[in-house]
């Protein structure tokens, strides 16, 4: 067979995998761009019914929920390229005012409160505190 000069059949497909696979990994800084999904955990540390409404920066609801003394919630989703993606959530419990508090930010949103993986909040009286240790907010 005649395939040309400097041709060689799948070499140069597979060279040009390997090329654009290292170009994609060399221009990314940010390691959340491989995450397929991520999670926020949202643990209810107080002894009464936790209120909460989430949703996402581009406004989807997550819906409204109730989590019982003890328990948590969960919520799964898939972080955009850009790594902007933003949560953000509506807590109330009874006692307590209405607070607003970003639950997920991504890298080049703020100071990335969770990288891939596990996002996990603790409620308590005292406020919201990230596992990592990231970021604390108070009720007031």
């Amino acid at each position: 067979m005649n395939w040309g000069v400097g041709m060689v059949p799948f070499r140069g497909i597979r060279a040009a995998v390997v090329v654009a696979v290292a170009v994609v990994l060399m221009a990314s800084s940010d390691p959340r761009s491989l995450c397929v999904a991520d999670e926020v955990i949202i643990v209810n540390d107080m002894n009464i019914v936790l209120e909460l409404q989430c949703r996402s920066g581009d406004e989807v609801d997550l819906g409204y929920r109730t989590i019982e003394p003890g328990l948590s919630w969960t919520f799964s989703f898939s972080p955009n390229w850009w790594s902007t993606t933003v949560y953000a959530c509506d807590f109330h419990a009874v006692g307590f005012p209405l607070k607003h508090t970003n639950v997920y930010e991504g890298i080049n949103v703020h100071d990335n409160f969770c990288l891939c993986g596990n996002c996990l909040w603790r409620v308590s009286r005292v406020g919201f505190d990230c596992e990592r240790g990231q970021y604390t907010t108070k009720w007031k």
